[in-house]
């Protein structure tokens, strides 16, 4: 399976805590059948009231693809971030100061989970008119979304893609969580099942139980779908 969604770089945001954290949720990746994870830190937070910079995600990246080699980790990393949309973010991204998923044209959209819809659609279009193919984090999440699902259908007429996280689908989120997220994957309007990982412990990297979840209640085809083709043709760069 491959995850393009994932906290899993140590102390550059609320994710990982430590580079040993990290290797446990590679690790528990890799047993659950993982076998690539797009690195996608928060594109702005703060620890100690410092900025984290994107060098010390750089840093925090190279740190631990070297601990993937020294602990013989089967599994393929890559760079990426979860973009928080703002007026700055297209110019952001050109410039590479916010980073796409492996510098693919695909950006890891996320937005306030009561942000109004409207908002959402015009920074859909800004992304797009620029180049960009926005993957919209969690979106039964948004309040826009769970209160009034229909409005998936125009996040797709758009041109967005949508990624569920496993979290929702196996019912540890709310409740609207769930509902709006099983409703899209029979809508079919679900692109990309991902673990939104944030430690070893609440969370974790483990994908196996929703790909197991979703093959139950759907079809192994669509979990494949979900957890594997989509995903894998992002981190290529590949038209899904």
């Amino acid at each position: 399976m491959v995850d393009i969604h994932c906290h899993i770089l140590p102390c550059v945001d609320d994710g990982s805590g430590s580079i040993d954290d990290s290797v446990k949720m590679l690790k528990i990746a890799a047993m659950g059948g993982t076998k690539e994870i797009v690195a996608t830190p928060h594109s702005s937070f703060y620890i100690n009231k410092e900025k984290v910079t994107l060098e010390n995600k750089q840093e925090a990246f190279s740190l631990l693809c070297q601990a993937i080699e020294e602990n013989n980790i089967p599994i393929k990393l890559y760079m990426g971030e979860e973009v928080f949309f703002e007026e700055s973010t297209v110019d952001s991204l050109h410039s590479k100061r916010n980073l796409t998923i492996n510098k693919t044209s695909y950006v890891l959209t996320e937005f306030d989970f009561h942000e109004d819809f409207s908002y959402i659609l015009q920074s859909i279009d800004e992304l797009i008119s620029n180049g960009y193919i926005p993957i919209i984090a969690h979106p039964e999440r948004y309040r826009c979304i769970y209160s009034k699902k229909d409005n998936a259908f125009l996040l797709k007429e758009r041109g967005a893609l949508l990624q569920l996280n496993s979290t929702s689908i196996l019912g540890y989120d709310k409740r609207s969580a769930y509902d709006t997220a099983m409703w899209m994957i029979d809508a079919q309007l679900a692109d990309i099942v991902a673990s939104d990982a944030h430690s070893p412990f609440v969370r974790t990297t483990d994908l196996s139980s929703v790909h197991e979840y979703i093959s139950t209640m759907f079809s192994i085809d669509t979990a494949d779908i979900l957890l594997m083709k989509n995903p894998q043709s992002i981190i290529k760069g590949e038209k899904i």
